[in-house]
C-alpha cells in the first residue's frame, strides 16, 4: 500500500501542462537529463551503424546540404509559429541543437529525432518525397514532424510512458503473485507464464502508452505543418506523402491495429492534415 501511495505521489508530483497543447502529461525527466540521454544514443548508434557497415552522408553532399537547409528554415519559422497562433512552446529553438544526420540507406522511408533535437533521416525519405519544390515541400512536412517532436518535448514525454508503462506492470506481477495460488503457477511452464506476462505488457501498452503516443503524432503534425508553411513550403503535399506512405505500408503488410499502434491511422493523419491547411 505504501508504494502504491508512494507511486501515486510521485506521479502527480512530475505532472505538467504542455504549453502549447494544454495536456497534462507524466514528464519525470529533466531536459538536462534527456539530452545527456541523446548524447548516449547518438554515440551507442554510430557505434551500431559502423558495425552494420552503413555509411552517413558527408557533409558536403547535396543531399545533406539540402536537408540542412530546409531544416534550418523550419527552425527559422518558430517564432513566426508562435506569434500567429499566441502560444509558447515547451522548449525555445535555442535550447536544441537541430543536428542533422543523413544515413545512406535507400530502403528505409523514416526519419525519427532524439530529445536534444538531433534528427536522423535516411536517404530512402529523400527518394520517396522526390526533388523540386514539390520534393521540397514534402521533405519539409517530414522534417517539421520531427522538429515539432522535440519543441514538444514529446521523446522526454513517452521516456515517462516507459517509466509509467513499467511500474504498472510491476504492480499487476505484485498483486497477480498474490492472489493466485502457487499451486497454479506450478502447473504453468516457463513459456506460458512468459507469454502471459508478454501479453500483460502489450495490453498494458495499449491502454496506457500509445494512446498518448497517438495524441503526440497529431500534436507533431499540426506544428509540423504550421512550420512548413510559415517557411513557405506547400502544406498541401504533406497529407498527400502521408497517404504514399500508408499506400507503401500496405504493400508491405506492415499495418496495424490502430489500439496497438504508436501512430494514428494513416488515413486519419491524412484528414486532419487536409484540415489544418
Amino acid at each position: 500500500g505504501a508504494c502504491v501511495g508512494g507511486g501515486v505521489v510521485y506521479y502527480a508530483l512530475h505532472l505538467e501542462q504542455c504549453s502549447f497543447t494544454g495536456r497534462l502529461r507524466f514528464m519525470p525527466s529533466s531536459r538536462q537529463w534527456e539530452g545527456k540521454l541523446s548524447e548516449e544514443l547518438y554515440k551507442t548508434q554510430l557505434s551500431a551503424w559502423e558495425n552494420d557497415g552503413v555509411s552517413l552522408v558527408r557533409d558536403s553532399d547535396s543531399r545533406k546540404m539540402r536537408v540542412v537547409k530546409i531544416c534550418s528554415d523550419l527552425v527559422h519559422a518558430v517564432p513566426l509559429v508562435e506569434r500567429a497562433l499566441g502560444k509558447c512552446l515547451d522548449l525555445s529553438k535555442d535550447q536544441l541543437c537541430f543536428q542533422v544526420t543523413l544515413i545512406e540507406d535507400a530502403s528505409t522511408h523514416n526519419a525519427n529525432v532524439l530529445p536534444n533535437g538531433h534528427i536522423f533521416v535516411y536517404t530512402g525519405m529523400l527518394d520517396l518525397c522526390g526533388d523540386g519544390p514539390k520534393g521540397d515541400a514534402r521533405l519539409a512536412a517530414v522534417l517539421g514532424h520531427e522538429i515539432a517532436h522535440a519543441l514538444l518535448r514529446h521523446p522526454g514525454e513517452r521516456l515517462g510512458g516507459c517509466h509509467l508503462l513499467l511500474a504498472t506492470h510491476s504492480i499487476f506481477s505484485f498483486v497477480a503473485s498474490a492472489l493466485i495460488p502457487e499451486e497454479l503457477f506450478d502447473l504453468l511452464h516457463a513459456p506460458a507464464i512468459m507469454q502471459l506476462e508478454s501479453l500483460q505488457l502489450r495490453l498494458l501498452d495499449a491502454v496506457v502508452s500509445l494512446p498518448n503516443s497517438r495524441k503526440q503524432e497529431f500534436e507533431a503534425d499540426y506544428l509540423g505543418i504550421m512550420l512548413s508553411s510559415a517557411a513557405r513550403y506547400d502544406p498541401k503535399e504533406a497529407p498527400l506523402l502521408w497517404m504514399e506512405l500508408a499506400d507503401r505500408e500496405c504493400e508491405h503488410n506492415a499495418s496495424t491495429p490502430e489500439i496497438f499502434s504508436t501512430h494514428p491511422g494513416w488515413d486519419d493523419r491524412s484528414e486532419k492534415l487536409r484540415e489544418w491547411q
